[in-house]
């Protein structure tokens, strides 16, 4: 049964990749909660997400009582690649990668 709007939490959620794709698909989406540890990217996805939504800086630091309301969807993404932000700041590498 399709519901009128689906409620999206997502943790890792980058620029909100996965709201967009659902949008894009004709589903309605309203966002609950994200969380996005990198704060440039924290105002892109608000952008994305809208004003309503709850932005968490860091999903292991949070108090899983804190968050707004039940969701029709959790999304969570894949971790972050080698090469990005998390990764660097913890100067990870990836060798498998390597030419």
């Amino acid at each position: 049964m399709r519901k009128d709007a689906y409620k999206l939490g997502s943790d890792f959620s980058g620029l909100g990749t996965d709201h967009i794709a659902l949008a894009r698909a004709g589903i309605t989406i309203t966002q609950s909660w994200a969380s996005e540890k990198d704060s440039a990217t924290r105002k892109l996805l608000r952008a994305t997400i809208g004003k309503r939504a709850k932005i968490f800086h860091d999903m292991a630091d949070r108090d899983m009582s804190d968050l707004p309301d039940n969701v029709d969807l959790y999304i969570p993404a894949p971790r972050c690649p080698p090469w990005g932000g998390t990764a660097r700041q913890n100067r990870l590498s990836c060798t498998s990668l390597a030419p």
